[in-house]
C-alpha cells in the first residue's frame, strides 16, 4: 500500500519544463577611438539624434556630479551644468523632446534639465535606487540595480509597467547603463564587462556583448557608458575614469566557437517593439508571473489530490484497526509510523538565514 502511494505521489507531481538555455555571447571589433576625459566618473552617456558630432553625458560622484555636452572628436567640453546640491551622486541621463532627465543614485530624486540652457526645471520623486536611464520615443526606461527595468511616464516619472530581465531563465541582477537600440535595449551588467541585449517586451535576453579588453588601461574603474547614432548606426563605448571613448561594431562571432553562433542582427525583433501601452502596476506584477502560474496551479491541485489520498488511506486504516479484521491481521501497524519509545519531535534540519549583500557604486 505505501509503494502505491509513493507511485502516486509521483505520478501527479508536476512536470519540470527544461531549463532554457543562456544567450549566445558575441564579440567585437574596434571600429574608431576618440579621447575621453580620464577624470569624468561616467554614469550615463547619449548620442542626440539631432546634433551630429556630439554626445551628452552625466557623471557621478559626490561633490563631482554634472551633466554636460561634449564634441565627439575631441572631447572638448561645450556646455556644462554641476549638480546644484553636492550631496546628490549623478546616474544615468537621457533626452526626452526638450529636456534632460538625471537620476540620482540613492537620493530617490530625478532632476530635469532644460536640454538648451542645462537649467534646472524641476525636481520629481523616484522610490528606487537610480542606475540607468534611456527611452523608446514614448517612455523612459530605467534600472535600479536589480534585474527589473522599469517604463516611466515622461511627465511625473510615475511607473507604468516593468519587466523581468532573464537570461536563459535566470534572473539578472545589477542592470545598470542602459540604451535602446533598433527595438532593444542594451543594458551593461555593473562591474563586467557584459553588455546585454533585451527584448522590451518580455525581459529576455537574446544576446549578450563581451568587452573584455576593450580597454587596456583601466585606471581603476569599469565599463559604464552606451551611446547610439540613429542616422549612422554607429556604437560609442566607453567607462568610468577612461581616457578613451570607442566606436564599436559587433562581429557575427561567438565567444564561445562551440556555440552555435547566428549573425547578430538575426537574433533582433522583425520590427521595432511596439508602443508599451501603460497598465496598474498590480497587472504589471501580475503578468511578469504568469511564466509560474500554471506550474503553481498544477502543484496546488497536486498538494490537494496528495492529501485527500493521505486522508483516505489513513481513514481506511484506522477503520481496518478497530475492527474485527484489524484484531486478526496487523495490516495496519504499515501506518503506524511512531518509533517504540520515541515520540518527542524531530529538530528541524537545513535552516539557514539569508544575508542581503551590500552594494556600493564605487
Amino acid at each position: 500500500m505505501i509503494f502505491l502511494v509513493v507511485v502516486l505521489l509521483f505520478s501527479i507531481s508536476p512536470a519540470r519544463s527544461q531549463p532554457k538555455s543562456s544567450a549566445p555571447v558575441y564579440e567585437y571589433t574596434k571600429v574608431n577611438t576618440f579621447p575621453h576625459d580620464p577624470t569624468a566618473f561616467t554614469q550615463g552617456l547619449l548620442y542626440p539624434a539631432d546634433e551630429v558630432g556630439y554626445l551628452y553625458e552625466g557623471t557621478g560622484l559626490y561633490g563631482k556630479s554634472l551633466i554636460r555636452k561634449v564634441r565627439l572628436a575631441t572631447g572638448e567640453v561645450v556646455q556644462e551644468k554641476p549638480n546644484a546640491n553636492p550631496a546628490e551622486f549623478g546616474e544615468g541621463i537621457v533626452i526626452h523632446g526638450s529636456r534632460i532627465y538625471q537620476l540620482t543614485w540613492q537620493q530617490h530624486v530625478i532632476n530635469v534639465y532644460d536640454r538648451a540652457t542645462l537649467a534646472l526645471l524641476d525636481t520629481l520623486p523616484n522610490p528606487r535606487e537610480g542606475w540607468g536611464l534611456t527611452t523608446d520615443g514614448d517612455w523612459l526606461i530605467m534600472s535600479d540595480g536589480t534585474e527589473a527595468i522599469f517604463f516611466l511616464h515622461p511627465a511625473n516619472c510615475s511607473v507604468a509597467r516593468q519587466i523581468i530581465v532573464r537570461n536563459g531563465g535566470k534572473r539578472v541582477r545589477q542592470l545598470n547603463e542602459l540604451e535602446y537600440i533598433k527595438g532593444e535595449i542594451w543594458s551593461n551588467v555593473w562591474q563586467t564587462d557584459l553588455v546585454h541585449v533585451i527584448d522590451p517586451r518580455t525581459g529576455d535576453v537574446t544576446r549578450t556583448i563581451d568587452f573584455r579588453r576593450l580597454q587596456p588601461v583601466r585606471r581603476g574603474d569599469v565599463l559604464n557608458g552606451i551611446a547610439y547614432d540613429a542616422a549612422t548606426n554607429k556604437v560609442y563605448v566607453t567607462g568610468k575614469l577612461w581616457p578613451e571613448l570607442y566606436e564599436i561594431r559587433v562581429k557575427d562571432t561567438c565567444v564561445d566557437q562551440q556555440q552555435p553562433c547566428p549573425p547578430f542582427d538575426s537574433l533582433a525583433p522583425a520590427a521595432a517593439a511596439p508602443t508599451v501601452h501603460p497598465k496598474p502596476m498590480a497587472a504589471a506584477a501580475s503578468a511578469e508571473e504568469t511564466d509560474g502560474n500554471s506550474v503553481a496551479r498544477t502543484a496546488g491541485f497536486a498538494s490537494a489530490a496528495v492529501v485527500a489520498l493521505v486522508v483516505v488511506v489513513s481513514v481506511a486504516a484506522f477503520a481496518l484497526r478497530r475492527s474485527a479484521w484489524g484484531a486478526a491481521l496487523p495490516v495496519w501497524r504499515l501506518f503506524d509510523t511512531r518509533k517504540s519509545g520515541d515520540s518527542r519531535p524531530q529538530p528541524a534540519e537545513g535552516a539557514r538565514s539569508l544575508k542581503r549583500r551590500g552594494r556600493s557604486k564605487y
